[in-house]
């Protein structure tokens, strides 16, 4: 519904007339590179020529198709050009003395840096970055740090970046312990649309910002006594001795222990394909997933098609949307 408000053609119209095209599909449409592709992206507003279908699921109008995940492989280049690297801290915490979603929106911060809390460690990079030795102005993409957005997100992330077995992590356990077989949880790591309460919906939507029992309940339907355990990373640009003791310094006052943390350099990452499992379902919408393939909500058809004036429907049969990549 979104989409179809936003861009006037419904998600299904535009599927089926072929517009709607993953980022590595719309490259090739657009006759471009990858990487501009997401220079195309940049010049995009959300609201205007940009919808939001959910969590790493963006669609955005470039010429006269429809562009899954255009910004990714600008994203990518930055975790794997050579010299870069990430700095990653293991943490844990009580979940009774600092629930999850306070954890994201008070420690770590909103999205934008602007808009994260006074004293989270997005704003404070945000306000002292030249002090802290960056190179340039945090902003949405390049906002200091990731964190993980759920217990679940945080087994997975330990599992991608640490190569931690999910079934000797203490939630990875409990999930196994609850009948869980391996083969789901690592389905359920690439965050698929799921049947929940009479709809299709993001996995790791419905987990997000949920403590570790909370967590555990909606997904297994059990307790749990298990801490809250997150994967956390300062950013290829963050990448600062000064950072790394103020990320550290946030994450203590608030109690939260680093179990372990190190370095992982870009060729790594890049050799290992760390970054792109890590935005599993953004880089597959940027990358792999064809425009027909993807699960959108009415809401976001219906913002399409106020903003582009075609429903998506329309758009994907004309063969108009495409990926990052097909889009370049």
């Amino acid at each position: 519904q979104e989409f179809q408000k936003l861009f006037r053609v419904r998600w299904e119209d535009a599927l089926s007339k072929g517009l709607v095209y993953n980022a590595a599909d719309g490259a090739t449409k657009l006759g471009v590179k990858p990487l501009e592709v997401s220079t195309k992206w940049e010049k995009l507003k959300r609201g205007v020529d940009m919808v939001k279908f959910g969590g790493g699921f963006y669609v955005g109008k470039i010429d006269d198709i429809y562009l899954i995940n255009g910004f990714y492989t600008r994203m990518r280049a930055k975790f794997t050009a050579p010299g870069t690297c990430i700095k990653y801290l293991e943490v844990e915490w009580n979940p009774e003395a600092l629930p999850w979603e306070t954890f994201r929106a008070q420690v770590i911060g909103a999205t934008n840096p602007v808009e994260a809390a006074g004293d989270s460690i997005r704003n404070t990079i945000f306000q002292q970055w030249d002090n802290l030795g960056l190179k340039a102005e945090p902003d949405t993409g390049d906002n200091g740090v990731h964190a993980s957005a759920s217990p679940f997100e945080g087994l997975v992330e330990k599992a991608n970046w640490l190569d931690v077995k999910m079934a000797e992590d203490p939630f990875g356990a409990r999930l196994t312990g609850a009948g869980i077989s391996q083969e789901t949880i690592s389905f359920w790591a690439g965050d698929p649309p799921v049947d929940f309460e009479g709809k299709k919906q993001s996995l790791f939507d419905l987990l997000e910002d949920l403590d570790v029992n909370p967590c555990l309940e909606k997904a297994i339907k059990i307790a749990s006594g298990v801490k809250n355990s997150a994967f956390v990373f300062i950013k290829p640009h963050a990448v600062t001795q000064k950072v790394e003791e103020l990320v550290r310094q946030k994450l203590e006052a608030h109690k939260i222990s680093v179990v372990q943390s190190g370095q992982i350099d870009a060729g790594v990452i890049d050799k290992n394909k760390l970054i792109d499992k890590h935005y599993g379902a953004i880089a597959s919408r940027a990358v792999l997933q064809k425009p027909k393939e993807l699960v959108v909500q009415e809401s976001a058809k219906q913002e399409f098609q106020k903003l582009f004036r075609v429903r998506w429907e329309d758009a994907l049969s004309k063969g108009l949307v495409y990926n990052a990549t097909d889009g370049a």
